[in-house]
């Protein structure tokens, strides 16, 4: 979702729209729609794409925009009825089907594309989209800095890339707003269009939206199905408020071009614009909509998404324009569901001529089994959790995922569609999917179902499923592809940095199902640095043989993600034929010796029948191959048993199955050995360096591979005979990341010893550091740099002559974790932030609260937007004694100290023009074992103390009460009265957070 900044002032103007509130009803039409403006006429663009300018790639030290949610800042959750308890009501049902699959699909695993797609462009989230035409396919993401969107172009047949360019670059002397796109694309290839007398139908649909102040949708259409050559047709279209027409999606229908947004904050918008006259060029009547739709009650963001049709067969005549949203019944009522929840359709029928005539239907209610849109105590923050990170992810509770896929099969008419859902009531996602089906009396729920696996985490196996895009082939058989992370069973070894998988079912397997197992696209390999993630990806079919499913999202191989696009199908579609699939197709062996059995199924495709025969293709030097049962026929699987002699050359060996059978093509399945023939060599240590000081607490180990290494059992010992081992682990690579916290000033060895399937190898040498000493305070900079306001804070404490380490934020969501609880102290100041999430994340607050759980320990922080961001959360009440706050309305211009913290101290004038911040100071109440710590000079409580826990909370920053020797006198009584006084300690320690150490 590309949004830019918004200012203070738009938002308060946005508050004063009413809001209504759904009721439990019968559908409701609404009978005549807005129209926009007049006619808009196209602006023809003859542009070849290839000479356009390839968009510049980021590079490290460019900007980066974490782009902010639009929302109703006035929202606070409202009271929740009771929910059921513990697991998700379709897991188990998800877990036996995964346990006991049967008839599965031998080339559902088996990616045939998986290329890269646009790198990180410096814009957060990347909003991943594509779609796929006759020769083509086409993705579009976020640009960076004020760029739009930039559009990629790639080759279906293998994936290469032809092109890429701005999508903006396109409007270039238009005289249109779309000069200046600014982002949050979708791509429709739109296949049934027609091209005229020997071309092949199809157009493609590229849109963004423009800045705040524009306020206009760009629709480009091409003139022919190839994106890479000919005209296009571009229309701007102006939203029906006047508004910012936030996250906007669209569906391809038979009669209009649906499109849905949110606009002024949390207002559902629906629109029809005229496909009939926009796919031929011509001059499109004018823009049609309905703001008729009730918003949910527990939603700040307000969305509801178009339904896109896919397949050569129309809806039936007549057929209105589908939208879609889901209610949960404990968060939106209404009242007493506790088994069940709703998928609301909504209908917009359209005459073009005469607006008049236009209607809106809805909602018509469709019950669900129970889901839970619960996330995050449904305040606007991240709540999904990454390993080796203090950022957790949003999770995109509002929407219906995109996108809503529409299939008239003729028998019946089928949509399928996604959202996410709290599968443990603990912020555990899981994709929950459903398919409804239209037979001639109404749409109601065919079948649904949760992705999720089995586990010890609440019954999971703790990995969060989530931001999906689910699609159906021609034959009836559904595929979602979705983004997974999260700490899982047993520690680091089951962690999952945030990836790309699928699932899926054949229109055969067990209803409410995805039996045919999870495939991995790509694997993280890092946390994400930015709370915001994806905002959604896209699963498309293949028009040409409406098989081939195409799917593009992110994913984290970095701090910065990356994109990706695969392509799979199911077997069981389209011409006769059959296919192969290995299983254990990847092992390692010490030869000689046999590899383990592998199973090789063969399917059959549409009947195929005749018998195949299976050989090993070329095989490598060393390797000899039989087969329990050969020929195969196609429904049948057999073993085979391949032997590795010695003269199998150590390293990686592919061997190919080679099937072969009369009156089809032949197929191939590949299975990758690797192979040793002797104990690995001993690893040489590097860092730290043997006898290095002043380490880190957390330390990177590295050091070189032997011959022949697989993995490496680390040791950290407190003793040179490793007697005293206090930290120990298995990796991979040659850099290992220690896990927990050492002990400061203390020395340690370490050393690393090889594995492979030969045996254990020798051990490295072993080296020895010693640990930093650690100062008291860690200081956490969590501003939005806008102003920066490190150097007020960094001032005072060295003023003070406190040693501290610094962390900064540096305008993410990437917030310190486990190494918090090695301090005494820590402060924790975020100034004007907007548009993150101010203050601790739901990570960090767990973390905070064992530091405080410990003696001796003390925090103050200072965050007048925390309460915007988050809303109460029970980290808030349990350990700042805080009951509640009013944001954005303290109004007081100075402060006086209370309380056993700060009594006798001031009154301080806050002045928030001299560090450029604004003045969004909270009231706050106070309750539990909290008491007052700074009173407003309104009377207002401005400031809070847990003296059980030693925490201040102060409610307005301290960055603004006036003078550095007011603020060191604030700085210091905190010490003093909550920590104990500390040392002073003349050398300032940095642990390689964030930035060098500032001068003393």
């Amino acid at each position: 979702m590309f949004i830019p900044s918004p200012t203070r002032m738009w938002l308060y103007a946005v508050l004063t729209v009413a809001c209504a509130t759904v009721q439990a009803q019968e559908p409701v039409t609404y009978q005549g729609a807005d129209t926009i403006g007049s006619a808009v006429s196209p602006v023809i663009i003859n542009i070849d794409p290839a000479s356009l300018t390839a968009p510049r790639p980021w590079q490290p030290g460019d900007p980066v925009k974490d782009i902010p949610l639009q929302f109703d800042k006035n929202f606070n959750p409202p009271p929740r009825e009771p929910r059921p308890v513990g697991l998700d009501p379709l897991a188990e049902r998800q877990f036996e089907a995964s346990e006991q699959r049967g008839g599965t699909d031998p080339d559902f695993g088996n990616l045939i594309i998986n290329v890269p797609g646009s790198p990180f462009t410096g814009s957060s989230p990347s909003d991943t989209v594509g779609d796929v035409g006759n020769n083509f396919y086409v993705q579009a993401v976020n640009g960076g800095g004020a760029a739009g969107s930039n559009v990629l172009i790639f080759d279906k047949t293998d994936g290469s890339m032809t092109m890429s360019f701005a999508l903006e670059s396109l409007a270039a002397g238009s005289g249109t707003g779309c000069v200046s796109g600014a982002g949050d694309p979708i791509i429709n290839f739109d296949e049934t269009a027609d091209n005229g007398p020997g071309e092949m139908p199809g157009k493609w649909i590229l849109t963004e939206f423009t800045p705040m102040g524009v306020d206009t949708v760009c629709v480009y259409i091409s003139e022919t199905s190839d994106p890479t050559a000919g005209n296009w047709f571009l229309y701007e279209f102006s939203s029906t408020t006047g508004g910012f027409p936030d996250y906007p999606k669209y569906g391809v229908w038979s009669d209009a071009i649906y499109l849905g947004v949110n606009e002024l904050g949390a207002t559902p918008q629906q629109y029809a614009l005229d496909r009939e006259n926009m796919i031929q060029g011509l001059p499109a009547r004018p823009l049609q909509a309905f703001g008729s739709a009730p918003q949910l009650p527990g939603f700040g963001f307000q969305h509801i998404m178009p339904i896109d049709w896919d397949g050569d067969v129309p809806p039936p005549p007549g057929s209105p324009g589908l939208f879609m949203r889901h209610r949960d019944t404990e968060i939106h009522g209404p009242a007493g569901m506790p088994d069940a929840d709703i998928i609301e359709l909504w209908e917009f029928s359209v005459d073009f001529d005469n607006a008049a005539n236009s209607s809106l239907t809805g909602p018509i209610n469709i019950s669900i089994s129970e889901f839970d849109s619960e996330f995050c105590n449904l305040v606007f923050s991240g709540c999904l959790v990454q390993p080796n990170s203090g950022t957790t992810l949003f999770a995109l509770l509002q929407p219906i995922m995109w996108r809503g896929q529409y299939r008239n099969f003729g028998s019946h008419q089928s949509i399928v569609a996604n959202m996410v859902t709290d599968v443990t009531g603990t912020d555990v996602g899981g994709v929950r999917w459903f398919e409804l089906r239209n037979t001639g009396g109404g749409y109601t729920t065919f079948q649904d179902g949760t992705i999720t696996e089995p586990g010890t985490v609440n019954g999971t196996d703790g990995i969060s499923r989530w931001m999906a895009s689910a699609a159906q082939d021609e034959a009836g058989n559904i595929a979602v592809g979705y983004n997974v992370v999260g700490v899982g069973d047993t520690g680091t070894g089951d962690d999952v940095f945030p990836g790309m998988r699928y699932n899926g079912r054949l229109a055969s397997d067990p209803l409410g199902t995805t039996p045919q197992g999870e495939v991995s696209i790509m694997e993280g390999s890092a946390p994400n640095n930015s709370i915001r993630y994806g905002d959604y990806s896209a699963l498309t079919v293949d028009p040409i043989d409406g098989c081939q499913f195409w799917y593009t999202a992110q994913h984290n191989p970095a701090a910065n993600y990356s994109t990706q696009i695969a392509s799979f199908r199911f077997s069981a579609c389209g011409e006769p034929g059959f296919t192969l699939s290995a299983d254990n197709s990847i092992q390692q062996v010490c030869a000689p010796d046999d590899l383990a059995d592998i199973n090789i199924n063969v399917g059959s495709v549409s009947d195929f029948l005749n018998p195949v025969t299976l050989s090993l293709d070329s095989p490598p030097a060393g390797f000899t191959a039989g087969f329990t049962v050969n020929p195969v026929v196609p429904g049948n699987s057999t073993v085979a048993q391949i032997s590795v002699s010695g003269a199998a050359a150590p390293g990686d060996n592919i061997l190919t199955i080679l099937g072969t059978a009369t009156g089809a093509d032949d197929r191939t399945a590949t299975i990758l050995a690797e192979v040793f023939n002797a104990t690995p060599g001993a690893p040489g240590l590097q860092l730290p360096a043997d006898g290095a000081t002043d380490v880190s607490l957390v330390p990177i180990l590295e050091w070189t591979e032997g011959s022949q290494p697989g993995s490496y059992f680390v040791e950290i010992a407190t003793d040179s005979n490793f007697n005293n081992v206090v930290y120990n682990a298995m990796e991979n690579g040659t850099v290992h990341q220690v896990g927990a916290a050492l002990n400061s000033l203390t020395g340690y060895f370490w050393r690393v010893t090889p594995n492979n399937p030969c045996g254990d190898g020798a051990a490295s040498t072993t080296f020895s550091f010693t640990t930093r000493e650690l100062p008291p305070i860690l200081l956490v900079d969590d501003d939005d740099n806008t102003p920066d306001v490190q150097s007020i804070y960094v001032d005072a404490l060295n003023n003070l002559g406190i040693a501290f380490d610094l962390f900064d934020t540096n305008n993410t969501d990437n917030e310190p974790g486990t190494e918090i609880l090695a301090y005494d102290a820590v402060i924790w100041f975020s100034g004007d932030e907007f548009g993150g999430v101010a203050g601790p994340g739901a990570t960090a607050e767990g973390i905070l609260g064992n530091f405080l759980e410990s003696p001796n320990k003390c925090l103050l922080l200072s965050s007048q937007d925390y309460f915007f961001d988050r809303g109460l959360t029970p980290f808030m009440s349990t350990y700042l004694g805080i009951t509640g706050a009013t944001n954005d309305s303290g109004d007081y211009t100075s402060v006086s100290g209370a309380g056993s913290s700060f009594a006798g101290l001031g009154p301080y004038t806050l002045d928030y023009g001299t560090p450029g911040l604004q003045d969004f100071s909270d009231i706050l109440a106070i309750g539990g074992s909290g008491e007052l710590s700074f009173d407003g000079n309104n009377g207002n409580d401005a400031g809070s103390a847990d003296t059980g826990f030693n925490s201040v909370f102060l409610g307005f920053p301290l960055a603004a009460v006036s003078g550095a020797a007011n603020r060191e006198e604030i700085l210091q009584a905190f010490i003093d009265n909550n920590c104990g006084s500390f040392s002073v300690i003349e050398e300032f320690f940095i642990d390689g957070f964030e930035g060098p150490a500032p001068a003393r």
